[in-house]
């Protein structure tokens, strides 16, 4: 896809900005590429070159200062990258925290940002207007220079080029980029003269060695909200297990399905398990489905959309062994897992190791890779080994994810275990064979509505 030519005589960045938008969709959107293109210098210098002579056409503005600035694509009450950004306006109270928010990718839970980041956390929230890439990047080089803060978060969504190009030298004032979307394409992630965090092993080490990047290392927190009461696994009929994430976790085209392993698991475990979560309309068909092919009670799954703490859900339903999302994995869910003092079960990722989490988990954590070393684990397991497993666990948080270690800023995290990628090529090329190609027309179809509309 060729990007159209810009320069200073070009009257309107609408089109470049939506091409490069397109862009970033298509790659994102094949499962082929994922853990495989991480960023793009020439996409990232070219959002650079349209805001650099943009900022030059814009007035300069009245003066309401503000600490601290932090652009987003748009906020969810699920994600990660929401919980990542409560705990950094958490941690310099005091200061006036401004929330902009871009809207390119759909439209943000409005009433869920007022009652968490504006009430509780008194931080101010605004939205680009909803008219085209041009004029929102121009709003929001605008608001930078009115707000004139101190330092300058991205949160930014993987194509969300009107953030890229936001950002600039002339602005006076520090840039932070944090790099939430690495597993895939991410705009932004090979900006020059800005600091990069990352907040994983993986992250870290991928972007230091392979792109030279010098970032910065910043692990994941989480509240603490108090560890399991000892000895209270297995206390029904049946292994009581759990999975937390939404459709984008666990609806993608893998070898190894969740909607089948699950049905099977509950089959053979006779236990109960509990999907936190919104799932597609589809992705609980196919799921019931299963459930009724394999003879599985309804009684046996729960599904829960949302929940407001995933850390409390687990210990309030007495979980008693928490199954790590795939194909991708949560890596903030799972740290909430093992502060509750959870034992998880890991899958070894078939071609990505970035996609499983298996290096911030506790040594010792169970993983598997094929459905039946899940289900022999969990008809085999004693309430002796969960209790053992949930106490590593709770000690993987405190040493590694507890709060108060966010601004420590580490040297660098301990360096993850290396896998076996040997089948690597020949599993994505078996994946490549398999997978819909109508899905991922859906998803760029969906997403492009969204930037157009709002």
């Amino acid at each position: 896809m060729k990007l159209p030519k810009i320069d200073s005589n070009t009257k309107s960045f609408d089109k470049p900005l939506k091409r490069v938008y397109d862009l970033v969709d298509t790659v994102i959107t094949n499962p082929a590429n994922t853990a495989r293109i991480y960023n793009s210098s020439e996409l990232d210098e070219y959002c650079q070159k349209i805001g650099e002579i943009n900022l030059t056409r814009i007035k300069p503005a009245q003066r309401s200062p503000a600490d601290f600035v932090y652009i987003v694509t748009r906020l969810q009450k699920s994600g990660g990258h929401t919980r990542v950004l409560q705990d950094f306006i958490q941690s310099r109270p005091g200061a006036k925290h401004v929330i902009l928010s871009t809207q390119i990718c759909g439209p943000s839970d409005v009433e869920y940002v007022k009652k968490t980041f504006c009430e509780k956390l008194d931080a101010h929230y605004e939205v680009a207007p909803r008219k085209n890439f041009h004029h929102r990047l121009q709003w929001l080089q605008n608001r930078i220079l009115e707000l004139n803060p101190k330092k300058v978060f991205l949160f930014n969504h993987h194509q969300d080029s009107i953030a890229i190009a936001a950002v600039q030298p002339q602005l006076d004032c520090k840039f932070s980029f944090y790099h939430h979307g690495d597993h895939h394409l991410c705009l932004g992630a090979s900006l020059k003269n800005i600091e990069h965090i990352d907040f994983n092993q993986f992250g870290f080490y991928n972007c230091r060695e392979q792109f030279g990047i010098d970032n910065i290392y910043i692990p994941l927190t989480s509240e603490d909200r108090g560890n399991r009461q000892a000895g209270s696994f297995l206390q029904r009929r049946g292994i009581l297990t759990c999975t937390v994430a939404r459709s984008n976790k666990i609806e993608i085209k893998y070898p190894i399905s969740y909607f089948e392993v699950i049905p099977e698991l509950l089959a053979k475990t006779g236990g109960q398990h509990i999907h936190i979560g919104k799932l597609t309309p589809w992705g609980l068909f196919k799921l019931r489905r299963n459930l009724k092919k394999q003879g599985v009670s309804v009684s046996q799954f729960k599904y829960i959309p949302w929940v407001p703490s995933v850390w409390e859900a687990v210990q309030q339903h007495g979980v008693d062994l928490y199954i790590v999302s795939f194909p991708y994995s949560g890596a903030l869910t799972l740290i909430e897992v093992m502060g509750a003092g959870i034992p998880v079960a890991m899958h070894r990722h078939l071609y990505a190791p970035s996609l499983d989490s298996i290096g911030m988990a506790y040594e010792g954590a169970f993983t598997w890779q094929k459905p039946e070393e899940l289900i022999n684990f969990c008809t085999s397991v004693s309430a002796d080994e969960l209790l053992h497993q949930g106490i590593s666990a709770r000690t993987q948080y405190e040493r590694y994810h507890r709060p108060g270690l966010m601004l420590s800023r580490k040297a660098s995290p301990h360096r993850p275990e290396k896998q076996d990628l040997s089948r690597s090529n020949k599993i994505i090329k078996r994946e490549n064979q398999v997978r819909s190609w109508l899905m991922p027309i859906i998803f760029r179809l969906v997403r492009r509505a969204r930037a157009r509309f709002y």
